[in-house]
């Protein structure tokens, strides 16, 4: 934990990534320790949802994680390979 300043970022492990495409279907995604995650989606719109531990406050357990940076949708294609970063809110001020 950092008291003051800014924190530097650190990787999220186990946050689940949830792709649900238009007609509810979802694919779930896990990070690893560096905070990787890789899937293969169908072609579609998907909306982007994490759920997890914010390891500041892991008391609260598993939870909705709420990204201050990153994609909330994805129209995948096939072929593509896009990255997406997220930064999560971590409840430090």
């Amino acid at each position: 934990m950092c008291p003051q300043g800014n924190c530097a970022d650190q990787p999220v492990p186990n946050v689940q990534v949830i792709f649900t495409d238009l007609t509810g279907d979802m694919r779930t995604a896990v990070s690893d320790a560096k905070g990787d995650f890789s899937t293969t989606l169908p072609e579609g719109t998907y909306s982007i949802r994490l759920h997890g531990v914010n390891p500041v406050l892991p008391q609260f357990g598993a939870t909705d994680l709420h990204p201050m940076v990153g994609p909330t949708e994805l129209l995948a294609r096939n072929g593509d390979s896009p990255t997406l970063n997220f930064r999560i809110f971590s409840g430090i001020a």
